[in-house]
């Protein structure tokens, strides 16, 4: 890993996670803090469990009415977690 004066602290932090190989651990323990900016209060409170694991993000959640909400905007949850996490992490969603 090398060292560049001026570089965005952002990349720094991609590149020394990359490096010692944290990038998807991070991601799976960031998804959580994701989540929640991304759908809003009301969905996280509905939501009872939530996980990444070799990009396949379960999401346990309380009503019908949410778990058919969430697969008819599942490509488009993805697309909007793979970007707030910085790489595509999220292939699928799995709600249960």
């Amino acid at each position: 890993m090398e060292y560049h004066q001026g570089e965005p602290l952002g990349s720094v932090i991609q590149e020394f996670l990359s490096a010692y190989g944290l990038s998807q651990p991070y991601a799976e323990a960031r998804v959580v803090a994701c989540w929640e900016s991304l759908m809003g209060a009301a969905v996280t409170r509905n939501t009872r469990k939530i996980s990444l694991q070799n990009g396949l993000l379960y999401v346990a959640v309380e009503s019908a009415a949410l778990r058919y909400e969430l697969r008819l905007g599942e490509a488009q949850i993805c697309e909007k977690l793979n970007a707030l996490l910085g790489g595509s992490y999220v292939k699928q969603i799995k709600i249960q």
